[in-house]
């Protein structure tokens, strides 16, 4: 299993899980099905989740391919286990069938427990014996590292850390069905916020049966990456109709409120439990479509303020996540591609862009007023009434970004044709350009003066990929020898050889700690070299491979 970040908003990553031939988006979900499902991938799911358990009853064998060609999950019929007691099945032996039938994800037999502390805690302490089993038997495969505690922070924190000793492929929180069926997110985003930081960046982490729309958002805005689940079906049967923001009895409609395919084609009178569980599929999809979506614009916290008003409980779990909001400092991006809006909540990088500024300011400088995410829509900020020259805006701008001044006092400034900064020089030297979102844009000339001044800020390369990175050459994770100083996504960021010998500027895509633990992906995109080639910019002139 191969996993790489794309893009990114809040702890949410756009990424891209590739198992042999077969790859898929996320975030994402699995639908839980029991038989044929080629009509999922007209749907936009690339991945589908089967119980080991029920198939290895059934006398399945063979390739569990051959009811969906994507990406296909299994799981060990754990959750039978909580629900309806024992199986008549071993740890070894579910193991061992999982590989018969070639999943390409597999789960061993976790014990999932849910109520008072003792009986979670003796579901723990079994699942990390059949844990060790597993690494013991050593299976060919990728395997998810089931993750159990209900929502007792000890419990929770002792099977994260346990479960990341084993290094498994990827790795899978549970024990979530009993709260949301109660409506308990607070309980579900406690449990994840708990969790998530514990667990290696560089592999996806999996929600176990959280199948309902209105709490994807904020799941996925927390840093979960995939999800599973049978609610389509399971609601469909109780003639629950889903829409984003909850689900609806079909029998209380006169309308259909959906254009898909299933609601376009039928009254409300003809949705029997077939057509619903097909229209339900089509909302789970649109939400995760359009939850991606939102990472690319950066705007998933505004989709939150959207569905956190379908339900006071939800509300009251998005009020806890924003009063936690340092929580999402080290992984939010430093800018977006647009300004942000201001819906009434305080948001995490408005804070964590205050701390900034007080730290290497000490003021609240005129020149915040053109950065992100002091530039936002219907936001007030009380900046210091002060007329400030070209020179000083450029200055408190640089000790914003950069925690240093740059530019020397005879550097040139540049205007565009509205007055604003656009390009600074120094000595007939482009220095760097003054985005629209208020940051620097560094050449190698800033990139220089910046080298001089800070001893942070930068990736270190192993020497095998120095000459093609100067030569323009992006970073991948792959050969990132070491970071120093605390870097956020897309930052302005130098990239040296061991020697700190400067070879290139540009912009992480990664954070500090993601750039020392991923394998796969780009960590650095490159602006400029010490010795650019026009060859090396070409798409794909850079293998990570």
């Amino acid at each position: 299993m191969r996993f790489e970040v794309k893009d990114r908003d809040l702890c949410a990553r756009l990424g891209k899980v590739k198992i042999g031939s077969k790859s898929m988006e996320t975030p994402a979900i699995f639908p839980v099905i029991k038989k044929r499902g080629e009509e999922l991938k007209k749907m936009g799911f690339q991945g589908v989740i089967m119980n080991a358990y029920f198939l290895l009853k059934e006398g399945f064998k063979g390739d569990v391919h051959r009811f969906f060609d994507g990406i296909v999950m299994t799981d060990s019929g754990a959750y039978q286990l909580m629900l309806y007691g024992g199986l008549e099945v071993s740890n070894r032996e579910i193991i061992d069938y999982q590989v018969k039938i070639e999943s390409d994800i597999g789960i061993i037999l976790d014990v999932p427990s849910y109520g008072e502390y003792e009986e979670v805690k003796k579901g723990v302490v079994e699942t990390f014996r059949r844990a060790r089993e597993w690494k013991e038997l050593s299976p060919p495969g990728n395997w998810a590292g089931p993750i159990q505690g209900a929502t007792y922070p000890d419990l929770l924190r002792k099977s994260a850390k346990f479960m990341r000793s084993l290094d498994f492929d990827m790795y899978a929180v549970g024990s979530v069905v009993p709260y949301l069926i109660n409506y308990d997110f607070l309980s579900v985003i406690k449990q994840g916020m708990t969790v998530l930081p514990l667990l290696p960046r560089n592999k996806p982490v999996h929600c176990f049966g959280a199948g309902l729309p209105m709490i994807m958002p904020f799941l996925v805005a927390i840093g979960y990456d995939t999800f599973d689940s049978a609610s389509y079906a399971l609601y469909a049967r109780e003639g629950r109709y889903m829409t984003r923001y909850g689900t609806r009895k079909i029998s209380e409609l006169k309308e259909l409120p959906c254009n898909c395919p299933i609601c376009s084609s039928h009254d409300v009178s003809e949705m029997d439990e077939e057509a619903i569980a097909e229209h339900n599929l089509w909302v789970l999809s649109q939400t995760m479509k359009e939850i991606r979506q939102a990472i690319r614009e950066g705007r998933l916290f505004e989709l939150m303020c959207q569905y956190a008003m379908s339900h006071p409980k939800l509300l009251e779990a998005f009020k806890f996540m924003v009063r936690r909001g340092k929580y999402f400092w080290k992984d939010d991006p430093v800018r977006k591609r647009k300004a942000i809006f201001y819906l009434g909540f305080r948001r995490p990088e408005v804070e964590r862009a205050k701390r900034r500024a007080k730290e290497r300011l000490g003021r609240m400088s005129p020149a915040l007023s053109m950065v992100y995410p002091f530039n936002a829509e219907g936001t007030r900020f009380e900046f210091e009434e002060k007329e400030l020259s070209d020179y000083e805006l450029i200055r408190d701008i640089s000790l914003y970004q950069f925690g240093v001044n740059i530019f020397p006092k005879n550097v040139k400034i540049e205007k565009g044709g509205t007055g604003r900064i656009r390009r600074i020089y120094f000595k007939g030297e482009l220095l760097a350009t003054l985005r629209n979102d208020g940051f620097f844009s560094l050449k190698m000339g800033g990139a220089r003066l910046f080298h001089e001044k800070v001893k942070g800020y930068r990736v270190v390369v192993e020497r095998d990929v120095k000459e093609v990175i100067k030569k323009g050459g992006n970073v991948f994770a792959k050969f990132v020898r070491d970071v120093k100083g605390e870097i956020l996504p897309r930052e302005e960021v130098l990239v040296v050889d061991e020697k700190d010998e400067l070879l290139a500027v540009g912009t992480s895509l990664l954070n500090s700690r993601e750039m020392k633990e991923f394998d796969y992906g780009l960590a650095v995109k490159v602006r400029d070299s010490s010795s650019p080639s026009s060859a090396s910019r070409k798409p794909g002139g850079h293998s990570k491979t």
